[in-house]
């Protein structure tokens, strides 16, 4: 019974743990697709590696949740090992997305710098064009001249540094917040997947309910028959399936020998008589 309810308790474990699981995966993936092809505001600031990266990682836990939710039905060993080498890769991937985003957030200054630096006229106008700023530290400070930036023709809006780096200072703090938070589910996937290795099989003890039902014997009556003959013999050792033969062929004989008397008997009175 208790192995019973333990394992209905790890299924719907499991279930509950790999339904929010594929819910962080897809949000994962949405973000990601939605960041890579820029659809939302600031996303041109973020490395297109760790959109990647984060897509690679919505697509390993979603099919980490899939094979979870198989687990939690199947209790097949090598589906669970899986399950949990896949888990663990998601973790150390996810910390690596994680570990990117803090070391740019940390380190937003250079960062910046060195973005605008490297990147082409188009992405500049791009920024400038988003944050409606112009030039980096100043309008003439590598600037991609347009019709709202033009340092020559007196058109100057607000530097772009100032701007940007306030957005990436705040907005990937959040984000990498978020990425380490949400190692909490890959923790929580793990030791599920140990407790389900861990839990004690109940196929035998199915089997045997199988049997009895078979049988037509309901289980509280084999269970009580069970209990009786178990406890027939405590406190008087001497009882035992021997004595019980032994008080049956003492019986037999006492017959036997009341018998072949009575014959006798009526032998002797029909020779007398």
């Amino acid at each position: 019974m208790s192995t019973s309810c333990c394992t209905r308790l790890s299924k719907i474990y499991m279930v509950t743990t790999n339904s929010l699981f594929a819910a962080l995966g897809l949000s994962f993936l949405i973000f990601g697709l939605l960041g890579y092809t820029n659809r939302f505001h600031g996303a041109i600031i973020i490395p297109d590696n760790i959109f990647q990266l984060i897509i690679v990682l919505a697509i390993i836990i979603l099919v980490t949740s899939i094979l979870g939710l198989i687990s939690a039905y199947s209790r097949r060993r090598c589906v669970i090992y899986i399950y949990m080498v896949i888990v663990a890769v998601a973790l150390i991937l996810q910390v690596v997305v994680g570990v990117l985003v803090y070391q740019k957030g940390a380190n937003y200054i250079n960062y910046i710098n060195t973005l605008w630096t490297s990147s082409s006229n188009a992405d500049r106008l791009a920024l400038q064009n988003e944050f409606n700023c112009c030039g980096l530290t100043t309008a003439s400070d590598k600037p991609a001249i347009s019709n709202t930036c033009d340092a020559g023709k007196g058109l100057t809006a607000v530097p772009c540094a100032t701007v940007l780096q306030q957005f990436v200072h705040s907005n990937f703090s959040t984000l990498y917040l978020v990425v380490f938070a949400a190692l909490a589910f890959e923790v929580l996937a793990l030791t599920n997947a140990i407790t389900l290795i861990c839990a004690p099989s109940n196929s035998e003890e199915e089997r045997e309910r199988r049997m009895r039902r078979k049988s037509g014997i309901k289980l509280e009556d084999m269970s009580t028959n069970s209990s009786i003959v178990a406890g027939s013999n405590r406190g008087n050792d001497n009882y035992s399936q021997y004595a019980y033969k032994d008080e049956t062929s003492s019986t037999y004989e006492g017959n036997r020998y009341d018998n072949n008397h009575n014959a006798y008997n009526r032998q002797e009175n029909g020779r007398y008589y």
